[in-house]
């Protein structure tokens, strides 16, 4: 006769928390379901992004300190490039045009088929004197 393989715990198949714990004794990769406190991650992380871009006209350097803060708070965010958009934005505006143009260079240099690539480079062809 066949001898039977170990199937786990079959004494109570039906229990939820018995097949995640099965699931997660026998998943070999990292991939898990979003969890959810995900959501929230997300929607903190677009108002602390929606907070610095309002300050961005009247304050530029208030936006970067805002998204010192987001950095430090999201540093593996779902928002990162959206945050460098936004701070090469703030440099320029702030007058930190050599700064601006570095990050802006690099960001393409990742991101060069973003979205977000043709904001950077207007930003980039804007006038120095565009934030003043």
């Amino acid at each position: 006769p066949l001898a039977a393989q170990p199937q786990g715990d079959t004494t109570d198949l039906g229990a939820p928390r018995d097949a995640r714990a099965e699931t997660q004794r026998t998943s070999s990769g990292p991939a898990r379901a979003p969890t959810p406190q995900a959501v929230p991650t997300l929607a903190a992380e677009v108002e602390a992004l929606d907070r610095a871009q309002a300050e961005i006209e009247a304050d530029p350097e208030a936006t970067l300190r805002r998204l010192d803060e987001y950095e430090s708070g999201y540093r593996d965010g779902s928002l990162g490039p959206e945050a460098q958009v936004l701070r090469i934005e703030a440099l320029a505006r702030a007058g930190k045009i050599e700064q601006a143009r570095a990050l802006g260079h690099a960001f393409l240099a990742h991101h060069p088929a973003s979205p977000h690539a043709q904001r950077v480079r207007s930003i980039l062809a804007a006038p120095a004197s565009a934030g003043e």
